[in-house]
Formats: C-alpha cells, structure tokens, sequence
C-alpha cells in the first residue's frame, strides 16, 4: 500500500499525508528511509502525525523523521529476533507452531501444569499412506510422478485437491516433520 502511496506522491500534487506514526511507513532499511525521505522533500510533502507536522524539506525535521523511521526499523529488526528465538525455544520442547499439519499428523494439545502446549499426534490412516510413499521412493525407486498414478490407481484421496502431485510429494518426502523433528 505504501508503494501506491509513493506513486502518487511522486506523480500527483499532494500537499501531506497523513499517518498514524513514523514508522508505519513501512519500517524500512537505511536505503529506503533515504529513498523515501527523498521523495517527501522534494515533493515538498508534509507527513502529518497525531503529535506532530513534519516539514521534510527543513533539514532539522527531516532528520527527526528519518530518526523515527530508523526506530521504526530497530523496532521490527528487535521484535523478529524476539519472536525467532520464541518460536526456536517453542520447537526445541517438542511443541509443533505450524497451522496445519503435515499429512499423516493431526495436530493435539498436551497439557503440562496449568498450560496446554501443540503437538503433533499420528493419524494411523494418513501415516501408512506416508510410509507406503517413503517404501516406494526409497525401496522401489519410483519417481514423483509413478509414485502419484499408483497413489491414484489405489484410489488414495490426495491431503488436497482431487490428484495427487509430484509437487506435493517432493513437498512431503523432504519435510522434517517424518524423520522426528
């Protein structure tokens, strides 16, 4: 949405814009912050906030929106790392942050103290379609595509869609999840 925006701004005869904070312009690199800032000065444009009206082409008040764009930027680089290191934490106990499940998996909740935590479960009817996949590209040495006409001819019903598809299948034989991670 903010690439529109930088579009119009370029091309149209825009006095301001208006937003929310800084940094919801998109919290970009030290290069875009440059490449926005400069669009906004020499458009003349006014970034107007609920605490302040931002002047781009003062040097002074174009330093203070480049700050806060930086911020911005600190900001989402520090809440990714937090979040990396929560989601790492979160596997390495066992717990599955995934939505849907790989097939051959449902997904359970396990309760440990007061708290429940996702886990992944085998649903016995999906997991011996998975080890008849892996028997025939590992022993039998089929190929994606044999290995989904003889999924087909077993009248076996594909996770989606109506067919099976080698994509699916290259998907699901490199999956992490079937050799217990």
């Amino acid at each position: 949405g903010f690439q529109r925006v930088l579009k119009m701004v370029e091309s149209d005869n825009i006095k301001a814009i208006m937003v929310k904070e800084i940094s919801r312009l998109g919290r970009p690199d030290k290069q875009e912050i440059g490449y926005i800032s400069k669009i906004f000065r020499y458009t003349k444009i006014h970034v107007i906030t609920p605490t302040r009206i931002f002047n781009i082409a003062d040097e002074f008040e174009r330093k203070m929106f480049e700050q806060e764009l930086e911020q911005g930027h600190f900001y989402l680089e520090y809440s990714k790392n937090i979040m990396s290191v929560g989601r790492t934490v979160s596997v390495s106990r066992g717990n599955f942050i995934g939505s849907i499940p790989p097939y051959g998996y449902n997904k359970v909740w396990i309760k440990e103290d007061k708290k429940e935590y996702p886990t992944l479960a085998e649903n016995k009817e999906q997991a011996d379609v998975v080890r008849l996949i892996f028997d025939l590209y590992v022993n039998k040495d089929l190929g994606y595509q044999r290995i989904c006409n003889t999924l087909e001819n077993m009248k076996i019903t594909p996770p989606k869609g109506k067919h099976w598809s080698p994509a699916a299948l290259k998907d699901m034989l490199t999956n992490i999840h079937y050799i217990g991670k």
